[in-house]
């Protein structure tokens, strides 16, 4: 939420905020009765150093508790370290939160799976990326993450994607 601020006054957000999103994510996380978060953060980006503060902040004033919170760097490709930590934890936690974005979130959430985490991973819009998938492929199954919007049949945003791709624009 701060772009607009370091923008200037003729700086404004389209979407949502990183703020929104992480608290719509906490919301949803305590709505499927998830009572603790492990966080990951990035310090490389506001992004990646914000959503899972924005994320706890929701998630705890909902009653949720945070079990731990670790860094990982941006292009970083083992996260043996992490999920060490996080494959320690007793009881598991019942979610993982991060803004971390492919390619990272991809050899992520394998190098979680491969040590038997099966704790629920929650992202931000960075996820939503065919690459996620395509990198991540079984593993990426169950990962949640907020959007910007989805083609739902008969709503207004599927007649703009398909009006964009008709005139050749996605």
């Amino acid at each position: 939420p701060e772009y607009v601020v370091i923008g200037g006054a003729k700086a404004y957000l389209v979407a949502f905020g990183d703020n929104v999103q992480a608290a719509a994510a906490a919301e949803y996380a305590l709505k499927q009765g998830y009572k603790t978060v492990y966080t990951l953060t990035s310090p490389d980006l506001s992004y990646t150093a914000r959503l899972p503060e924005f994320f706890t902040e929701t998630f705890e004033n909902g009653g949720g508790t945070s079990v731990g919170n670790d860094n990982f760097s941006i292009g970083q490709q083992d996260f043996a370290a992490q999920v060490t930590k996080i494959a320690a934890l007793n009881p598991a936690p019942d979610c993982i939160y991060t803004g971390m974005f492919p390619p990272d979130l991809g050899v992520f959430v394998k190098q979680l799976r491969a040590a038997g985490v099966k704790s629920v991973l929650i992202g931000a819009d960075g996820v939503d990326q065919q690459a996620f998938i395509d990198f991540a492929g079984k593993d990426a199954e169950g990962v949640v993450f907020s959007t910007h919007g989805f083609p739902t049949e008969g709503s207004k945003f599927q007649a703009f994607v398909e009006g964009m791709t008709a005139a050749g624009k996605t």
